[in-house]
């Protein structure tokens, strides 16, 4: 199991960058397939700096966290990923939530639940 942790990582850092870089060069694209509405220029804007930026970062610190053995990083975007869930909690809670956010947030459960569970073991 000590071998695939590192591995998981990388792979979790890598997706977290490749769904940034989608979110950063084609915000119209990333819109499109998570359901987001761009209704002027602002959305795209706002798609690009809000998430593909935000995703670029996470997956940045999780490919040099393993690199440089910083687990303290990996442990930080797990707890990223942890209030992502809490947000998305909050607006189910609220209302404002349909089926269409089920899948992401099952995967952004899985992410957070990954890397707060592996970070301590990677050392």
């Amino acid at each position: 199991m000590a071998s695939l942790i590192r591995p998981l990582i990388l792979v979790s850092g890598g997706l977290f960058a490749l769904i940034g870089l989608v979110a950063f060069f084609a915000p119209e694209r990333f819109a499109s397939t998570t359901g987001l509405l761009i209704d002027a220029p602002t959305g795209s804007y706002t798609i690009r700096s809000m998430v593909g930026a935000h995703y670029l970062a996470m997956g940045g610190m999780c490919i040099f966290g393993v690199l440089r053995n910083r687990m303290d990083f990996i442990m930080a975007v797990g707890l990223i990923e942890a209030a992502m869930v809490a947000a998305r909690i909050f607006g189910m809670l609220n209302g404002e939530a349909s089926i269409d956010v089920l899948a992401p947030t099952v995967v952004e459960i899985g992410a957070a639940g990954l890397l707060l569970w592996l970070a301590p073991k990677a050392q």
